[in-house]
């Protein structure tokens, strides 16, 4: 069941990610030519861009975890013994998971809010701000659960601390 609910979150962290960074892209190069060709645009267009590379971006933070390729200071983890860097690494899977956590409690809040006040975009395209905001509690629960995960590999040894790309060889 785990690595059921481990390949969905897989695809949707890859594919997902991929498709919005497209959109967001086709977005605007469709926007800077109907500016161009036809001298009008659509309002909003840069917005619902906006948020599609956030989402991206957001998105595939737990990717980035899964592959070992998230933001820390590598220099740390490769001066000091094994076992040091072990618990380093343990150490900032806890933050980024106390970070996703975060990210979880103050997103439903936000969402939450909007939903009440009935928040929206004031482009053209008019989107209640939940959607887009949605991503807060979603990404964040991405990055609970790929942190968590990655302390478990790293306990029963299924993966290193530094991956074999991470490590720079000496000359």
């Amino acid at each position: 069941m785990l690595r059921g609910l481990s390949s969905v979150l897989t695809f949707i962290e890859d594919r997902a990610g991929g498709m919005l960074l497209l959109i967001s892209s086709l977005l605007i190069v469709g926007q800077t030519l109907m500016r161009a060709v036809f001298g009008y645009g659509i309002s909003g267009i840069y917005e619902v861009a906006t948020f599609c590379m956030i989402w991206s971006v957001i998105l595939t933070a737990g990717a980035g975890i899964r592959r070992n390729v998230h933001v820390r200071v590598d220099i740390l983890i490769r001066l000091v013994p094994a076992p040091v860097a072990f618990w380093m690494e343990v150490v900032i899977c806890l933050v980024m998971a106390a970070i996703g956590a975060a990210l979880v409690y103050s997103g439903v809040l936000l969402v939450q809010e909007s939903l009440v006040f009935g928040d929206s975009t004031l482009g053209t395209i008019r989107i209640p701000m939940w959607i887009p905001q949605s991503i807060m509690p979603l990404g964040g629960t991405l990055v609970m659960i790929r942190s968590i995960a990655r302390i478990v590999a790293l306990a029963q040894g299924k993966v290193a601390v530094l991956e074999e790309h991470d490590v720079v060889p000496t000359a």
